[in-house]
């Protein structure tokens, strides 16, 4: 079976050092490449139309192997109890990929 961990799940921003481990991903299509990101919310940007003024964006976290050094992330959402969303995106060498959402507070 999938397996996904982050460990701890629960920390302070920028000082508890997260990571993240996937295992038990096989294909025939190898290499495999494993990302991983959080959601950032960008505020105040320039209103077009009728559009938000608030997005979200995706910061690449860390690419490469099943499993990230160990590394502090940021201040999650205020507004969601500061849980950060992450998200884990593996691909083959054809880049036919599956993202898994993840969460950390």
């Amino acid at each position: 079976y999938l397996k996904f961990s982050l460990h701890p799940q629960n920390g302070s921003a920028a000082e508890t050092p997260f990571k993240i481990k996937c295992e038990n991903w096989v294909t025939i299509d190898n290499p495999i490449s494993y990302e991983f990101r959080y959601k950032t919310k960008i505020d105040n940007l320039a209103q077009i139309n009728s559009l938000s003024s608030e997005s979200q964006a995706n910061q690449v976290w860390y690419f490469g192997e099943r499993s990230t050094p160990s590394r502090v992330l940021p201040i999650g959402d205020p507004l969601n109890g500061f849980q950060l969303q992450l998200s884990a995106r593996i691909c083959n060498k054809y880049q036919c990929c599956a993202i898994f959402p993840l969460n950390a507070t």
